[in-house]
């Protein structure tokens, strides 16, 4: 089995015990407090679970996710020069060339609601890449 087919899994047996626990909450709800509590609650729960959590599926915080490439591809060093990433003195890059930078990213528990950002600017219009690890 796959580590995406393991992740996938793993959330979808949460994901059922989850929803039977919020359908317990909103029925104890709906028979205290008002009918029609648990409707509202319940859209809510789906909203929050949509904007925040449903792109976690697949990303596990404690994996490192390294990509490997060829040998032979180039890696031009890169510094940081105050505020500005700059290649090393003497790399020339065709226009159309794209470049991947390795970083390091924490996430604490705040990281489960923030996604971490990589803000790029100095173009013609600021970039925010979200990051592939929560």
């Amino acid at each position: 089995m796959s580590r995406k087919q393991q992740l996938l899994k793993r959330h979808r047996r949460s994901k059922r015990i989850g929803l039977l626990i919020v359908l317990g909450l909103l029925v104890i709800c709906g028979v205290w407090v008002a009918w029609w509590l648990p409707l509202v609650l319940a859209v809510l729960v789906w909203i929050a679970h949509e904007a925040w959590f449903a792109d976690h599926l697949f990303y596990s915080p404690k994996d490192d996710y390294q990509y490997s490439f060829p040998p032979y591809t180039s890696q031009p060093k890169v510094h940081l020069s105050g505020d500005r990433l700059r290649l090393d003195d003497g790399v020339m890059l065709v226009d159309d060339a794209t470049l991947v930078l390795a970083l390091r990213i924490k996430s604490t528990w705040l990281g489960r609601f923030l996604d971490p950002v990589v803000e790029l600017s100095g173009g013609e219009s600021p970039d925010r890449q979200p990051s592939s690890v929560v």
